[in-house]
């Protein structure tokens, strides 16, 4: 094989590369840091709005539903002779709940009776005494200015020389004589008087033991004081009912309101008329509306102290709460009355 002519050889340039500049990444935050910067502004949020609702709303679930009860005691002491009620019944004022055996009292309200009466026949005898002493007294009277009448002649003519010394004695026995009638009849009108003020001071203490009888004897039959519904009911025929001592718990019908505690930090905000919404346990799923009826002016700082002020536990669990006080307040449109039960819980939310 001939050889080929020398071909030229081809040559071909590769252009040099232009240098590039790199810029480095931003250094990324690592996922765990970035969650904790999450958590952590997510905290300061809720807390944000925590402190700023309490400037929008309050809300508290440490409230109830209460009445005002009603401790009904006896008057008198006696067997109970019939119990006119059923547990958990609903009354209305002046209803009969109990009696007690009146036997006693009935024959106490007889003696009474009599002894005002007896007191009462004395005063008319006593009275014509002091009649017939007031009259005694007058004659005496009479007598007396007659007496001293013809003393007076007599003297006047025993100086004129008319008369003896006898008469002139005789006159003057006479006038004393009826001056000692005078005052012994002074004397009696005088008893007679102090003798008819005692009959009638004996009639008017007769009078007030008959009229004691009498509301004694009233008085074993036990009413209801105000409308409402009998509590707990546990008194039976030929029970002892004790004078002063409760013997039925009655929750007025009257005085149902709700009571819940409040942080210091609120009251501010709770005024007297304000609108409220209430939540009851016993009727889920229901609001009722309510207004503030007022704030307590104060608590008990300690369990122990006496007093007529409520105390507001400030723990609950070994945890230590705000102070906080009652507040009152009543319901616009209420439950039913036989679906109001003293004590049950409740919720309530206020926005001011």
């Amino acid at each position: 094989m001939a050889d080929n002519p020398q071909q030229p050889a081809i040559v071909t340039t590769i252009p040099e590369a232009t240098p590039v500049s790199v810029v480095p990444d931003p250094p990324r935050a690592s996922p765990y840091r970035r969650r904790i910067l999450t958590i952590f502004g997510c905290l300061i949020a809720i807390l944000l709005l925590w402190i700023g609702s309490g400037y929008v709303f309050a809300f508290t679930d440490d409230a109830f539903l209460t009445s005002d009860l009603v401790s009904i005691a006896p008057q008198v002491t006696g067997p109970i002779a019939s119990v006119d009620i059923q547990d958990n019944q609903l009354v209305a004022a002046g209803a009969p709940l109990f009696t007690i055996d009146p036997t006693p009292y009935k024959y106490e309200l007889d003696r009474a009776t009599a002894d005002a009466a007896q007191a009462s026949s004395q005063l008319p005898i006593d009275q014509t005494l002091l009649e017939s002493a007031t009259d005694a007294r007058a004659g005496a009277l009479a007598q007396l200015r007659l007496a001293e009448s013809d003393l007076t002649r007599a003297t006047s003519l025993n100086h004129a020389g008319f008369a003896s010394v006898q008469a002139l004695q005789e006159a003057q026995t006479t006038e004393q004589r009826t001056t000692d009638r005078l005052r012994a009849a002074q004397s009696a009108v005088i008893a007679a008087q102090q003798t008819l003020r005692l009959h009638e001071i004996a009639l008017g203490a007769a009078e007030a033991n008959r009229l004691i009888a009498l509301w004694r004897l009233a008085r074993t039959k036990i009413v209801a004081p105000v409308a409402g519904r009998v509590a707990h009911l546990t008194l039976r025929v030929g029970d002892m009912a004790d004078a002063s001592t409760p013997m039925i718990a009655l929750i007025a019908a009257d005085g149902w309101r709700v009571v819940a505690n409040y942080k210091e930090s609120v009251l501010r905000h709770l005024h007297p008329g304000a609108v409220a919404w209430v939540w009851l346990d016993t009727q889920p799923w229901h609001f009722f509306r309510a207004r503030v009826q007022g704030v307590a002016p104060g608590i008990r700082r300690s369990q122990e102290d006496p007093g007529l002020l409520p105390y507001v536990s400030p723990t609950v669990d070994w945890i230590r709460l705000a102070r906080r006080l009652p507040v009152r307040f009543t319901l616009d449109n209420p439950p039913p009355e036989d679906e109001r039960f003293m004590g049950s819980d409740a919720r309530v939310f206020i926005l001011f």
